[in-house]
Parts: C-alpha cells; structure tokens; sequence
C-alpha cells in the first residue's frame, strides 16, 4: 500500500503506542496523518504532515465533533486506527458511574462511532481500513480491570460486527496487544509476575505491534480478525 495516497486517523497520538505510531508511519511515507489528543498534544511528533487536532473522547458528542472538525478543515480520512483508550483500575466494591462512563466513552463508545461515521464515508467513496487497538485483556479478563475488560471485549465484537457492515469495500480488523507498555504505577515485581506468564518470556516491542498494524493493513483477504500480539499470552 503507498501510504503516501492516504490520509490517516490516528486516536490517541500523543502518548505511548500512538506517538510511535505516527512516527512509523511518517517513516513508512504516508502523505497525512490527523492525530487526536487531549492532555498530551504537545508530544504529537511535529512535522507538515501531521494534523494535530485536541479532542476529549470523554464528551457524549465527542465523535460527532470529531467528524465535524475534519469537515470543517475539508480532511477526508481513508484509514482509521482507533488506538487511544484508557486502562483505569475498578475495585468493585468502590465502582461507580464514573469509572464505567469514563472507560466505556473512550475504549468502546468513540471507537465504534468514528468507525460508523468514518466507515459509511469510506463504503460510498468504495475503499477504506479501520484498525481498532484492542487487548488480550478483551480476550480474556484481568482481575481488578473488570470494566475495561468488559469495554476491550465489547470493542473486539464491535471489530467483527462493522466487518461486515462495511464490507466490502472497506476492511475492519483489530490488534489486541499483550504487555509492552506498563502502567507507570507497576512495581518490578509485578512486571516480573507479568512477563513470567507470557509463554515467550518477554514483553512485547512497539515495532512488532506496528508490523502487525502493516500486516492488517495490507492484507486484501482479511476482514474481522482480532490479531493477538502478545507473546502468547491469550493462551494462559
């Protein structure tokens, strides 16, 4: 694929996964990329190429605007990648409205509704990709991250339902990562713990996630699939 065609959507660009995702891809050719922050604009790797635009994926509009703004500045977006989320922690016993709305807005709610409003635009014009970020953690549940299990799941149906929506003219798939970024709040011993039940033994490299992303990008015959990139950890 000559990236250099294409305008892409990148959520989240300006932290972790997503900045290194806007840098491969500016390496890689592409032509233009928009990439949506909130607290971490600042960090959106600069170059002519990138379009910087500040979004909180927290408000119940916030899709809707999004769409809107990329109207407002004549942007046609042929490739999505929904790549910003959150990870919070939820103890049930201290659950509230809050931590559900929070973690079901930006992991699910966004996500699916650019991928609606972005993917019916991308049908008409008779080509798109749409790449969502999920987890192994949606695979499978983590305790004490009921909540973002829940929402990471919901996004891998979400994934395989709007594959066939949108098919065929644009395809719909998804990555779900295991460790390579860690919260900042993990001690070395939990790292440790999390790594030894990774059967390969090691975390992952952003590098082999965003060859992973190519590999769905490129791929004409794959639609709907959820990608476990995580040393095997889905297994376990």
């Amino acid at each position: 694929m000559d990236l250099g065609e294409h305008t892409l959507l990148i959520t989240g660009g300006g932290k972790k996964l997503g900045r290194f995702f806007v840098e491969r891809f500016l390496a890689e050719g592409a032509g233009h990329i928009v990439a949506t922050c909130w607290h971490s604009c600042d960090t959106v790797p600069q170059d002519p190429r990138v379009t910087v635009i500040r979004q909180n994926l927290m408000e119940e509009r916030a899709a809707e605007n999004l769409v809107a703004e990329l109207d407002r500045r004549g942007l046609q977006v042929d490739i999505l990648i929904n790549n910003a989320g959150v990870f919070d922690p939820t103890d049930l016993a201290h659950l509230t409205p809050g931590h559900w709305r929070k973690l079901m807005h930006i992991n699910l709610k966004a996500p699916y509704l650019l991928s609606v409003l972005l993917g019916l635009r991308m049908k008409e014009r008779g080509w798109g990709r749409i790449v969502n970020i999920a987890d192994v953690w949606g695979l499978k549940p983590l305790k004490g991250r009921s909540v973002y299990s829940v929402s990471k799941a919901a996004l891998v149906m979400a994934t395989r339902s709007l594959a066939i929506e949108l098919a065929p003219e644009v395809r719909v798939n998804a990555l779900a990562p295991g460790p390579v970024w860690f919260p900042e709040t993990m001690t070395e011993e939990e790292k440790r713990r999390a790594v030894d039940r990774v059967p390969l033994q090691r975390k992952g490299e952003p590098e082999e996630l965003f060859q992973a992303l190519r590999f769905l990008l490129d791929s004409p015959f794959m639609t709907g699939v959820v990608l476990p990139v995580d040393g095997g950890r889905h297994l376990r």
